[in-house]
């Protein structure tokens, strides 16, 4: 049975999970799930040893956003506060599990009233566990080494030559840079919000100053530079300490992980170095992923060594700033770096980098990798690329073509994401149309949390702070991504799990390229579909009854027949694979006859004993198998176009019906 071939309707075959998978074993104490210590399995400066059956927590983009980092804990399965009261709410993260990794995605700062505390926590974990925790690079990070000498010069930036900055004050220096040229015109207050919590410890009530803030941003990046008195240089350089441990690309098994993407104008390149002026190339893509990250490595080395010295030929007007001018080829420390974190040269050229990319085409389309990044990904073991950077609304995008699979996890944009309002009617009071309909993008479309079935009040959860009308995640979204690495091949299975803009619940696992009909793929009228395993939401009554959604692991109770029991990563697993095996059905037409009636599920009834799959050729309807009280599943689709996102279920029985 392990290498039968289920038939489903209209001739489409798919080789049975089990054999493919490589799924755990019938004990489940000696499966994947159990794991061993692989401490020693360190290989260079951007590979390791996937062995040892370990878990891999992927999240990216935080961007200073302290609510939605403490709601993701509060739900990880992975990651957990081991003490948290009124006073101490970060830098005391810890792993649930033994052997579970962290990848951070890049982009710490901008946008929260967090940059600090988060910070802390990151690198307070990475201390902790230095081969466990791995940094990317984002631009947001990467930007900030621009301050200690952007703020000494008073003219403009290349990519903006037309604005001139303002000179009268430092503060309103410092509030234009992050407006007008870093893309976060509220960062300022947001750091005079955050400094103020801080001084709440002590019990004072001396209100923040401009200089304070100022002093805060640069202290970040410039160890010289003095922080506020009352914080006693606690986040003194904490984002150049993470850059100085982050990289460029990580390779993890067969995952790849960068910020933004690997497209044909970036694949093999590496950029000028202070030794070389020209742009080289790497055929392999681990020689690659190892020379780019020693050359980042190389150009924070410089910013460190040599920014004290810089601003003071900077001040005595003996050298200029890098920003009006831009290159590769400019004194100013770490300006190759810099460059390589833009999107475009002076001269309006396009910079072959691997942070400041996405897979959205210029109209904002999903633009997926070329059969070309494919192959060459491949041909060095990878399938999959882990990726951040572009905004893909309130869930992971998934991409899936040539056999290479992308999970985009940057979720930054959640609460902006537009459901059909017809749709979110028929949720909330489970109206049978939800099962048919098919929408468009000309319909009438609106955000959950402006909806009238939502009852817009605020989230006061423990460890969140009252949420801000900046705060572009809302208050109900949370996702994390979970790789979870065999311990003999190091091939990886991800699994995706959290909750969507309008209270919905999901988790499914994505399947190999070589059996996946529909996640990461594009229906016929150009929508991609994008999750499986979705729960409608509770009713419109109980809904607009409480303020902050309850734990994962309550919300995805019981769904499609499966109990979760504990709060565990074990439970989501056996979850997403039993969801695996209702992905491929299709709805039963009255002029289908039973031969196509074949049905593939797990054995529910003893999913804490057993990870069994099991045939079932009784030609029963799912519907009937499952009993009439489990909750429907649906898919998750959306549509792209920039930042305008617009997200809609689809029953499980009508998927197919999209692809024709």
């Amino acid at each position: 049975d392990d290498g039968m071939m289920i038939v489903l309707k209209r001739g489409i075959f798919i080789t049975a999970y089990e054999r493919c998978f490589n799924v755990i074993g019938r004990n489940t104490k000696q499966s994947m799930l159990k794991f061993s210590n692989f401490g020693n399995a360190k290989n260079k400066n951007g590979t390791f040893d996937a062995g040892g059956g370990k878990l891999v927590a992927y999240v990216t983009d935080i961007e200073g956003n302290f609510n939605y980092w403490n709601r993701y804990l509060q739900n990880s399965k992975l990651l957990t506060r081991y003490k948290s009261n009124e006073f101490e709410n970060y830098g005391n993260l810890d792993f649930k599990v033994n052997n579970a990794h962290l990848v951070y995605g890049g982009d710490v700062c901008d946008r929260g009233s967090g940059d600090l505390r988060f910070l802390r926590d990151l690198l307070s974990l990475k201390d902790r566990y230095p081969d466990r925790v791995h940094f990317i690079m984002g631009n947001r990070d990467i930007n900030k080494l621009r301050l200690p000498f952007s703020m000494l010069h008073n003219g403009g930036v290349y990519w903006l030559p037309q604005l001139e900055s303002p000179s009268d004050s430092i503060p309103h220096r410092l509030q234009w840079l992050l407006s007008r040229t870093m893309g976060c015109p509220h960062s300022f207050e947001f750091r005079r919000s955050e400094l103020q919590s801080l001084r709440s410890r002590q019990r004072s009530e001396v209100c923040v100053g401009d200089d304070e803030v100022v002093d805060s941003f640069l202290s970040l990046v410039d160890p010289q530079q003095p922080q506020p008195a009352d914080l006693k240089g606690e986040f003194a350089g904490l984002l150049l300490k993470y850059l100085e441990v982050a990289k460029i690309a990580l390779v993890v098994g067969d995952v790849l992980f960068v910020h933004g993407a690997v497209n044909d104008d970036n694949m093999r390149k590496l950029p000028p170095s202070r030794s070389c002026s020209e742009w080289q190339s790497a055929d392999n893509l681990m020689d690659w992923v190892d020379a780019i990250n020693a050359w980042a490595t190389d150009e924070v080395r410089d910013y460190r060594a040599n920014i004290a010295g810089y601003l003071k030929e900077m001040r005595a007007g003996k050298v200029s700033c890098w920003d009006p001018v831009g290159g590769f080829d400019h004194p100013q420390p770490s300006s190759r770096l810099l460059q390589y974190g833009m999107g475009w040269m002076a001269d309006k050229s396009v910079v072959p980098t691997v942070i400041y990319k996405s897979y959205l085409s210029t109209k904002g389309h999903v633009a997926p990798p070329s059969r070309a990044v494919a192959e060459w990904l491949r041909a060095s073991g990878v399938r999959r690329i882990a990726v951040g950077h572009q905004p893909q609304g309130d869930a992971p995008l998934v991409l899936d073509n040539h056999g290479l699979q992308v999970i985009s996890a940057d979720t930054s944009y959640a609460k902006s994401v537009e459901w059909p309002r017809q749709q979110l009617a028929a949720l909330l009071s489970r109206e049978p149309s939800l099962h048919t309909s098919k929408y468009d993008v000309h319909d009438v479309w609106v955000p959950y949390h402006l909806s009238d079935l939502c009852n817009n009040e605020e989230s006061n959860a423990e460890n969140n702070e009252k949420c801000s009308p900046f705060d572009s995640r809302g208050e109900q979204v949370t996702i994390e991504v979970v790789f979870s690495f065999a311990a003999e091949t190091n091939s990886s299975r991800c699994f995706i799990y959290g909750r969507l803009s309008q209270t919905s619940s999901f988790a499914f696992e994505i399947p190999p390229s070589e059996v996946n009909p529909y996640i990461g793929k594009m229906t016929s009228s150009g929508w991609v579909v994008k999750a499986y395993g979705v729960q409608a939401p509770p009713s419109a009554a109980s809904s607009s009854s409480r303020t902050h959604a309850a734990p994962l692991a309550v919300e995805v109770d019981q769904i499609k027949g499966l109990a979760l029991q504990t709060d565990s990563l074990e439970d989501i697993v056996r979850y997403a694979e039993m969801l695996h095996h209702h992905y491929h059905h299709f709805s039963h037409h009255s002029s289908c006859d039973d031969s196509d009636r074949l049905v593939s599920v797990e054995n529910t009834r003893n999913t804490t004993n057993s990870g069994d799959v099991i045939a079932h050729r009784n030609n029963r309807n799912i519907n009937e198998f499952e009993g009439k009280n489990n909750k429907e599943c649906y898919y998750l689709l959306q549509w792209n176009e920039g930042h305008n996102f617009k997200s809609c279920l689809v029953h499980e029985k009508d998927i197919y019906e999209h692809f024709l």
